[in-house]
């Protein structure tokens, strides 16, 4: 089973998973990103972690108020990939949403774009934290080849019944992290 396929987990393998994907090994190169643009949205992005080593990329966003039930708001993320720092723009993207009962999905882009092509044989994880208002995704580097550093894009979206759409970027729209080298 690969690992970006629906599980459900028992409370102590649940914690046990908590534990184990929150340790960062000693030899990760990790850099953090605050975002400093406040918006008026609980999707508000407030920092992103990279953490990058030879087992997997991991990047954490916290945000300022994620929502379980996707009933009134609608919340997503999207997280823009650049592995190769000749070619202009992202060359991976991983979405998906962060209400209760969302997927997510990681796939080959062209520059900013939301469509792709899946990337089927590799493996990554999600994992929502709606009372630390966190996501945390793990990507393992096959996905993307053997890349030296990456640097990522973040975007939320927020949308509620009422019409109201707003986006959040972590350090500004299309605007890049620096590059976090492989620990």
């Amino acid at each position: 089973m690969s690992l970006h396929s629906t599980v459900l987990l028992t409370a102590p393998s649940a914690a046990a998973l908590l534990v184990v994907g929150t340790l960062t090994p000693a030899h990760a190169a990790t850099d953090g990103f605050l975002d400093g643009d406040d918006r008026p949205m609980k999707a508000d992005i407030l920092e992103v972690r990279v953490a990058h080593d030879a087992d997997r990329i991991r990047v954490r966003i916290s945000f300022d108020d994620l929502v379980r039930s996707g009933l009134e708001r609608s919340q997503g993320v999207s997280i823009f990939f650049d592995t190769d720092e000749g070619d202009a723009g992202p060359e991976y993207r991983l979405g998906g949403g962060l209400n209760s009962g969302t997927d997510y999905l990681l796939a080959a882009v062209e520059g900013w774009n939301d469509d792709g092509s899946p990337l089927e044989s590799c493996d990554y994880l999600g994992r929502i934290n709606w009372r630390r208002n966190t996501v945390t995704y793990l990507v393992d580097p096959p996905c993307f080849g053997d890349v030296p550093a990456v640097r990522v894009a973040v975007k939320a979206g927020e949308s509620r019944r009422q019409g109201v759409e707003r986006n959040d970027w972590l350090l500004g729209r299309r605007v890049l992290t620096d590059p976090v080298a492989r620990g």
